[in-house]
């Protein structure tokens, strides 16, 4: 007998304000199968916080921390077979449905795998952890390096018919094509990249699929230590959305630098943050005199220099 959850979940950046919204959905499908309880964890446990960052120092003695993810999917164990006949058959059922394929991307897998393992072993199903850093799905994104729009479909299956992995692959698929508001979510137009993530332990499997798109993609995040009175905040990036043209730098809601950009163009910017309360810089994404506000980068005073960046926590 086979047991299976599904779950659903979809977090958003709204307009002219600063700050995120999040919902959540999820149902259950019973069965007469009894969930087995997970053997002891066989992947590094969350922890309430990062490993410190490095302080990189330049010639002139200069401390440096750079932002980066604290993890990759390539550390947490998972079925990188069965993940990618998922994601192309989820791109099939889009395609036929007129709508175009989503991009692979490796920081939403690591983000799907770990949330997919961390449900696994400590015996939950939930978009929600119980890890405040790892919260929401925009949040473990977030640590996985992507910073953008997020969605979360999740499943659960006990002792599924796994001789093959094409068949297994389908029916995953099938199960949230079948939910209209997973169904909703795998054929929505408000992403262009996904990626997923499934473990095993046992008779008992965990699914997830994220979806996200970003207008932006970070090539750089550096936090420098320059001057008594502020940090240096160094970054660049590139646009990736043909429906922007604009970029806003925004440090605590006041616009410091305006960029004019094509897709696929790279600039570079830096903004002084004072060295008192927490601070956020924005990347808003514009099109002639809108844009959209976005929340990016939290730096936290109250937190050491090798460990500056907060993730997002939602409302």
């Amino acid at each position: 007998m086979m047991k299976t959850w599904v779950g659903l979940a979809f977090v958003g950046m709204g307009f002219t304000f600063l700050g995120t919204i999040s919902t959540a959905f999820a149902d259950q499908v019973p069965s007469a199968s009894p969930s087995p309880s997970p053997s002891p964890a066989t992947y590094p446990e969350p922890s309430p916080s990062p490993s410190p960052r490095p302080i990189i120092k330049d010639a002139k003695g200069v401390g440096h921390v750079y932002y980066k993810a604290w993890w990759d999917y390539r550390r947490i164990p998972g079925l990188s077979d069965l993940e990618a006949l998922v994601y192309r058959y989820a791109n099939d059922a889009r395609t036929k449905d007129s709508l175009p394929p989503l991009q692979y991307d490796i920081a939403l897998q690591s983000a799907a795998r770990q949330h997919a393992r961390e449900m696994l072993e400590l015996s939950y199903f939930s978009h929600e952890s119980p890890f405040p850093q790892f919260q929401t799905p925009m949040q473990r994104a977030y640590l996985a390096g992507y910073l953008g729009l997020v969605g979360e479909n999740i499943l659960s299956l006990n002792n599924p018919d796994a001789r093959s992995p094409q068949k297994l692959a389908r029916q995953i698929v099938d199960f949230w094509m079948k939910s209209p508001p997973h169904r909703e979510l795998l054929l929505s137009k408000s992403y262009n990249e996904m990626a997923i993530g499934i473990v095993k332990q046992g008779d008992q499997w965990m699914a997830s699929q994220v979806f996200g798109r970003t207008p932006f993609r970070f090539v750089q995040a550096m936090l420098s230590d320059t001057s008594p009175d502020y940090y240096l905040f160094t970054a660049g990036a590139m646009l990736m959305s043909a429906e922007y043209n604009r970029a806003a730098v925004v440090l605590d809601g006041k616009k410091m630098q305006v960029f004019d950009l094509s897709e696929g163009e790279r600039f570079f910017f830096q903004v002084k943050i004072p060295k008192t309360d927490p601070h956020v810089v924005d990347l808003y994404p514009g099109k002639g005199s809108s844009f959209t506000a976005m929340e990016f980068f939290k730096i936290d005073r109250s937190k050491p220099l090798t460990d500056p960046f907060s993730p997002l926590y939602g409302p």
